[in-house]
């Protein structure tokens, strides 16, 4: 951790954009379209653990309704759990399912009876059009009670079999280190401004894991836990900007060779980190910079990037009276 000198102008703000970071995305976005043929980009029947379905044929909610007009249909309560992948350019097929400017959505299955779950797959695809791959698939599960306890992130626990790729693709987000057991299995997905999925599947898992007590806090409204998510989303983006522009920062040429390898360090070590944050309570949640300690050492990289330049602990200076200024500058 960088313990140098801090600013000693300390700015407390507070920023109610940071709660609505996801304005950016408020407008209605132009609909994707197929801008290359439907014949160049055939469904990949995904490659991955071959456990058995658990959720084949399984019933399923979806909140809110599917909404995307280029693949939205009558089936879309079925099509999740029918073992059909979509063919041909994913968003425009009607064995996919869609949504546009409704992050996060909530997918839950009932699999009949509780039973002991290894693992979960969500086939998804972006990379065109404005589609972007999700942030966080977050899978939660409950036993009869609907008592439900989050077990696991799809994006993160995925991202060890391979992240997708930059261009347009179909990528399928699983893995089969659960361990864990449940009747239903809610998949809360957040993605903007679009969002969609033509397969979910759940891999049974061994019975012994029955009898295993869940971990963490349960989840008693998952309406409120969407609300918290979406505080979460904001809080993940206000650190990916502030250390992308502490990182640019950085690679500035006036910066010391022995500087600059310990700034990119601590970066790399706070973004690993920043994965552990658990979504707070979105009421009462201010957002007064830093947000946290994890936080304030982005703020100390960047106060040690100044002091390197040779700035003075107290630095003033005259800025355009309507120019926008990061607190990064």
């Amino acid at each position: 951790m960088i313990t140098g000198q801090r600013i000693a102008l300390t700015l407390s703000v507070v920023l109610t954009a940071l709660c609505t970071a996801g304005e950016e995305n408020s407008r209605a976005p132009i609909a994707p379209q197929s801008d290359i043929d439907p014949a160049n980009a055939p469904a990949r029947k995904p490659n991955g653990a071959s456990f058995e379905n658990i959720a084949l044929g399984a019933s399923y909610t979806l909140r809110p309704a599917p909404n995307y007009e280029h693949c939205t249909d009558p089936d879309d309560t079925v099509q999740l759990t029918d073992g059909e992948y979509s063919e041909g350019y994913f968003w425009v097929q009607p064995s996919t399912v869609g949504w546009k400017n409704a992050s996060p959505i909530v997918i839950t299955l009932d699999l009949g009876e509780v039973k002991p779950i290894r693992g979960a797959s969500f086939h998804t695809a972006a990379g065109r059009a404005g589609v972007s791959w999700p942030l966080a698939i977050y899978v939660l599960a409950a036993d009869e009670d609907k008592q439900f306890h989050q077990v696991g992130d799809l994006v993160a626990l995925g991202a060890r079999h391979g992240l997708p790729p930059e261009d347009y693709a179909t990528h399928r987000y699983w893995t089969d280190a659960l361990q864990t057991h449940g009747r239903y299995v809610a998949f809360v997905c957040a993605a903007k401004p679009y969002a969609f999925v033509d397969e979910i599947e759940v891999y049974g898992g061994d019975p012994a894991w029955l009898d295993q007590p869940f971990e963490g806090r349960p989840i008693f409204d998952i309406e409120a836990f969407m609300r918290d998510l979406q505080v979460r989303e904001s809080i993940m983006r206000r650190f990916r900007r502030d250390i992308a522009a502490v990182r640019d920062a950085a690679n500035n040429p006036k910066i010391s060779a022995n500087v600059r390898p310990t700034i990119l360090s601590e970066l790399d070590a706070i973004e690993r980190a920043m994965q552990t944050i658990e979504a707070p309570a979105a009421e009462g949640f201010r957002a007064v910079l830093p947000l946290d300690e994890l936080h304030a050492r982005v703020f100390n990289a960047q106060a040690a990037l100044w002091l390197d330049l040779g700035y003075s602990p107290l630095t003033v200076w005259q800025s355009d009276l309507w120019g926008p200024l990061s607190h990064t500058e």
